[in-house]
């Protein structure tokens, strides 16, 4: 559930917001009625984050600059030291964050 959160809203403490709200309705619905847990859960977060991006959107009109996402690093740590995590986080995030806001929409 995380992972689509995170890919619509661009942000990780926002996708974390929305996962607690998702779990809030999802203990709301009676467990009989649900035929598909997977499904249920899928269409609580989409939707929750579809109404934050409408009321984000106002909140973006009002900004001045360029809007990115937040980085967030994926990759297995268990190969990689501390020291060595962060540096590749920071720089692979940069470095993608960079080429995004160079490019230009449709090529």
């Amino acid at each position: 559930m995380f992972s689509i959160t995170y890919r619509m809203l661009g942000s990780g403490t926002e996708a974390e917001d929305i996962l607690q709200d998702a779990f809030l309705c999802y203990q709301n619905v009676p467990r009989h009625e649900i035929a598909s847990h997977k499904a249920v859960l899928c269409t609580v977060v989409t939707r929750l984050c579809l109404s934050w991006l409408e009321s984000a959107q106002n909140q973006r009109e009002t900004y001045i600059g360029p809007w990115l996402p937040e980085p967030i690093f994926t990759a297995r740590e268990e190969s990689i030291d501390a020291v060595q995590s962060a540096e590749l986080h920071e720089s692979l995030s940069m470095a993608f964050l960079v080429l995004l806001f160079a490019s230009t929409p449709g090529g």
